[in-house]
């Protein structure tokens, strides 16, 4: 990091008031951090690794306070890297900030094979970390169980079940596997009774109790139903009245609908689609003359969704119990499965060509055959791109690890509005995908190189030339340095957006509706709406969502977003249950009383 980067950084992070996920100051003046260790761990194990500087208070508003003796800690690094599993090899080198010297230690995420990166004296239980907003936090049993499984191929889908047999299999499923298997003109298949080639794709395992039994990912792909052996290996939907988890409805209503989905995969991701139909609503966006009727969801990019959930969710005996879950708020709609990312690929990597890796091997080749998924690792890129030929917002997806989330807003992204205030920009000349990435900017906050991708279409080399050619025009701004640059857009530019009205009506049928967009523009100033609520929250002790509003100056929708956001992110976190009146957000480790006065 150059001497004009690291200036950068403690500008940012002075501006903001607190660490970032991907930067930790601490003072050590005199010895290093006691928990120091944990802050290596957790960057080491999260995405994109992390920057620690040493000599930076960051509780006297990152005053640089120097070291006083900089080779002394320099070595007291080395030496606690040493010390952890794997060990660790860090760029740590000595630079002058404000005057005094600091240690800048660089530390890049981990390969998949290496995970998790623990202290050795305190064990894989209890010595290994993962970065969660600002801070650090101990990796669960269960979350080291699956980075360890992610180092090899799991076999999870070919354990047996025992007791069960082939007369709990569906005779339509089957024959129709063993149809297509025949039909393929391939390999020694069409010589193969039904029962081998059921062996041969390990959907028929020897049984430990003797004899023969179905596989899990048997069970799964083709069983009668799977859950007279695994209850909570189900899909469940609720649809919310309220974009808050928990909220009643003015009525008192907790849930529009509430269902669960059954049988074999095949079956629960039809059940899952016609209920989903049934609770969005249809509507019409306005683009310049002409009216285009959709739903408010992309059919095929939510049948992915589902799919990939039930096919790549985790099977291991810890995670049995949980089901996958649909969640439809007005804003948005939520896909969650049991099971973070699997194998070498990272949240940046998703949906881009060539990068797939299967979690459960077995169970994707048999739903392949049954013409569920492609299993080519498509899956991302068609959500992506049918969310883009709708106008919307693209996807957003979200690895904790023990869980997988995909959210689809449904934010138009650009709209008459939108289109009006891109013509009104100085330079009119942009390329399409720059318009978009702007259009993204002005609704998110910030947006990543990954995310620019995802938005345009564009590959790496072509986002990192048109996201650098804004900075030049002046139009957006670039936060940070390397693999955690951020863009915004410019103060000038950077107003809030009514394309944050969601396709909606009143009611919860699928009847066409009008949507209008209007609204008058709020100025916001250079920061993120995230910081924002969080500089108020840090400034004047736990906030309700309206005083939220009031000290960050957000609209209501806004503030909502962003509350969620940084909830999600670890980076806030409620008082109270949500349908409390006391309800108040607050930074973690902060009182729960506030010390300051003018609330």
């Amino acid at each position: 990091m150059t001497p004009a980067e690291l200036t950068d950084l403690l500008h940012r992070l002075r501006s903001a008031r607190t660490d970032t996920l991907s930067v930790e100051a601490k003072a050590a003046s005199w010895q290093l951090p006691a928990e120091l260790w944990r802050t290596l761990s957790a960057f080491a194990n999260s995405p994109g690794g992390g920057v620690v500087l040493l000599g930076v208070d960051e509780r006297a508003n990152f005053a640089v306070t120097g070291l006083v003796d900089p080779k002394k800690a320099q070595e007291a690094v080395s030496s606690l890297c040493d010390q952890m599993e794997p060990p660790l090899r860090p760029l740590a080198e000595l630079q002058e900030l404000e005057g005094n010297p600091v240690l800048l230690i660089e530390l890049a995420e981990l390969a998949v094979v290496q995970k998790p990166c623990y202290l050795k004296a305190k064990g894989l239980t209890g010595g290994a970390y993962v970065r969660v907003g600002d801070s650090n936090r101990q990796l669960s049993q269960y979350e080291v169980q699956l980075m360890i499984a992610s180092r090899g191929q799991p076999l999870e889908d070919v354990k047996p079940v025992t007791g069960s047999a082939l007369t709990d299999l569906d005779d339509a499923l089957v024959a129709r596997l063993i149809s297509e298997r025949r039909g393929r003109g391939t390999g020694s298949f069409a010589e193969r009774s039904g029962d081998d080639i059921l062996r041969v794709l390990r959907v028929i395992v020897p049984d430990p109790m003797g004899g023969e039994c179905i596989s899990r990912g048997g069970l799964l792909a083709l069983g009668r139903h799977p859950q007279q052996f695994f209850p909570q290996v189900r899909m469940t939907f609720v649809s919310h009245p309220t974009e808050q988890l928990g909220n009643e409805s003015p009525s008192g209503e907790r849930f529009l609908d509430n269902a669960s989905f059954e049988g074999p995969i095949s079956a629960m991701v039809d059940q899952a689609l016609t209920r989903l139909r049934k609770n969005m609503r249809r509507g019409t966006i306005v683009r310049g003359a002409l009216n285009e009727d959709q739903w408010e969801y992309p059919d095929k990019a939510v049948r992915e969704a589902i799919v990939n959930a039930l096919v790549h969710r985790d099977v291991s005996d810890a995670a049995m119990g949980a089901p996958v879950q649909i969640q439809m708020f007005p804003d948005r709609l939520e896909i969650q499965n049991p099971g973070g990312l699997f194998g070498p690929v990272s949240l940046e990597q998703l949906g881009e060509n060539g990068v797939s890796s299967s979690r459960n091997s077995f169970l994707l080749r048999v739903l392949e055959d049954l013409h569920v998924c492609e299993n080519r690792g498509s899956g991302i890129g068609v959500m992506v791109a049918a969310m883009r030929a709708a106008g919307l917002r693209p996807p957003e997806f979200d690895d904790q690890i023990a869980a997988f989330r995909v959210t689809f807003p449904n934010h138009t992204l650009m709209s008459e509005e939108t289109s009006s205030w891109l013509a009104a920009l100085p330079d009119s000349n942009l390329t399409e995908t720059q318009r978009t990435g702007l259009a993204l900017m002005r609704q998110v906050g910030s947006v990543t190189n990954a995310t620019y991708r995802r938005a345009t279409g564009t590959d790496s080399r072509v986002a990192t030339r048109e996201l650098a050619d804004l900075v030049q025009r002046g139009l957006a701004t670039a936060n940070g340095v390397r693999r955690w640059t951020t863009y915004e857009l410019t103060a000038g530019d950077n107003a809030a957006s009514s394309e944050q009205l969601p396709l909606t009506a009143a009611s919860t049928d699928a009847r066409s509706v009008q949507v209008a967009v209007t609204s008058t523009p709020a100025p916001v100033d250079d920061y993120s709406i995230e910081r924002r609520v969080l500089e108020a929250v840090r400034l004047h002790g736990p906030l309700t969502r309206r005083e939220i509003e009031a000290r960050s100056d957000l609209p209501d929708r806004g503030a909502r977003g962003a509350i969620q956001r940084l909830m999600a992110s670890g980076q806030l976190e409620p008082t109270s249950p949500p349908r409390s009146p006391n309800r108040r957000y607050r930074l973690p480790g902060q009182s729960t009383e506030s010390t300051r006065t003018g609330r």
